[in-house]
């Protein structure tokens, strides 16, 4: 099996069938949960804890929760609220140290911009990353994001006392 990167070495085919048993003999995955289970959403957790399926499974469990109850309403109900792509195409700058905080909370409390913070990271992989892939013809999974640091100062944005609790 082959997928984006080197083959599967038996082991890790291994590991990858044995967690996707487990999530079906558990029913892990609820109706209306909008997190892929495929081979490649499930390769994502098992890479991100060296294929160790005890460990990217209380991952993935861990994240299906966070969906289903961030911002008390799960990110496909805020995801409808604050639809990204709704004005047209997505501009996306990271230029942190540049934001006038002070300036923008004039017109947006911290939790509404922490909001859309959640929303245009959840937009990634359910819109650019599958354009990308379809623009491309081949399956793309990974982004490469630059943020311009730039004059940030501590203390911290309001809103990261918000990521801390979530």
């Amino acid at each position: 099996m082959f997928l984006d990167r080197a083959p599967l070495t038996p082991q890790q085919q291994k590991a990858l069938q044995r967690l996707r048993n487990e999530i079906n003999e558990e029913k892990l995955y609820q109706e209306g949960d909008t997190l892929d289970s495929d081979d490649r959403t499930l390769l994502r957790f098992l890479r991100a804890r060296d294929f160790d399926v005890k460990t990217a499974k209380k991952m993935l469990v861990d994240c299906l929760k966070w969906r289903r109850t961030v911002e008390d309403i799960g990110i496909d109900e805020l995801y409808r609220r604050i639809d990204p792509f709704d004005l047209g195409r997505p501009l996306n700058v990271h230029f942190i140290g540049g934001i006038n905080l002070p300036e923008l909370y004039k017109d947006v409390t911290p939790e509404r911009h922490w909001q859309t913070i959640i929303v245009n990271a959840e937009s990634l992989v359910r819109e650019v990353l599958p354009a990308c892939s379809a623009e491309a013809g081949r399956h793309i999974n990974q982004a490469l994001v630059i943020a311009d640091l730039s004059g940030f100062r501590y203390p911290p944005p309001p809103f990261l006392s918000l990521f801390r609790n979530g």
